[in-house]
């Protein structure tokens, strides 16, 4: 189980692209039994990391599209949550952080990714989780 977590905490630090990981996932052939629940906490600085590499280019649009698209696929519905996920109010709390991953994963139907749009991101989380971009 520990290889498994740490590939999804990888994915979350943009260590590796969501691809590498399904074919590490699919490879290590590991059987988890439904007792045996993965969690990574996400944070509002681990959005903000990602949309900084994309406008420092080191990751391109596509990549963080696939990305987003990764941390709330319904495949692995339940892995990649909040801190205090069980709270409600915590649920409130993280919302535009979750509608911001939401919105970055299907460009299709959001629109192109755009270095505009990742400053509007960005921005919406600074203002949103106290000035992250700042610290």
């Amino acid at each position: 189980m520990k290889k498994q977590i740490d590939i999804y905490q990888k994915v979350l630090l943009g260590e590796i692209l969501p691809k590498e990981a399904k074919q590490e996932i699919a490879s290590s052939q590991i059987v988890m039994s439904e007792n045996q629940q993965v969690q990574v906490i996400v944070t509002p600085n681990h959005v903000s990391w990602m949309l900084n590499c994309c406008l420092n280019q080191k990751i391109n649009e596509q990549e963080l599209s696939d990305w987003a698209s990764f941390l709330t696929s319904d495949d692995i519905e339940n892995i990649y949550i909040h801190p205090n996920w069980e709270d409600e109010r915590q649920a409130d709390y993280y919302e535009s952080m979750w509608y911001i991953l939401q919105q970055l994963s299907p460009p299709a139907i959001d629109g192109k990714i755009t270095r505009e749009r990742v400053r509007e991101h960005l921005e919406i989380l600074d203002r949103s989780y106290n000035n992250l971009s700042s610290g």
